[in-house]
């Protein structure tokens, strides 16, 4: 079994083709790398600035972070399918603001990869020296993390017994 070596694709560069110089001589995989990540970034730089002045600001984060005290409001059903919104108006708060609050009332169902995001926001948050609070987190919500070990970390005790409505 182990006889064939031709087939071994064990240390082959499959982009190998894309080499730009075309001459059969490679540059090393982590120089293409750097090139590409610096091109890549210079692109994003650009385009964000000319987005910035041609357009304003859209979504829920926008409205949150120019009223800075109204709950960012997680939908009923927070999933893969719309954590890339949410992912976004997150990072968009984020930037403006010290002080993130998190209206988790409304939520029926929560995914882990949901979760996962909050979880990445707290932890930013400390190493930022901000602050992120779930405000009335529903029995949902708060199973989650329990389920999955993170009302700790997400401070969910002291946010749990919050309010009129508990």
């Amino acid at each position: 079994m182990a006889e064939k070596q031709e087939n071994n694709l064990i240390g082959v560069d499959p982009l190998a083709w894309m080499d730009e110089d075309g001459g059969g001589q490679q540059q090393s995989t982590s120089l293409k790398n750097e090139q590409t990540v610096d091109d890549v970034a210079e692109k994003m730089e650009a385009v964000s600035e000319d987005s910035e002045h041609e357009k304003p600001q859209e979504g829920i984060a926008a409205q949150n972070a120019e009223e800075k005290a109204a709950p960012l409001m997680l939908k009923a059903v927070q999933n893969i399918q719309n954590v890339t919104e949410l992912h976004q108006d997150l990072s968009t708060l984020f930037e403006k603001t010290d002080k993130i609050e998190i209206d988790a009332s409304d939520v029926t169902s929560i995914d882990t990869a949901t979760m996962q995001l909050l979880i990445v926001l707290k932890q930013s948050a400390i190493h930022e020296h901000k602050q992120v609070s779930f405000d009335f987190p529903s029995e949902r919500f708060i199973e989650a993390a329990d389920l999955l070990g993170l009302s700790a970390m997400l401070e969910l005790e002291s946010a749990g017994g919050a309010g009129f409505f508990r």
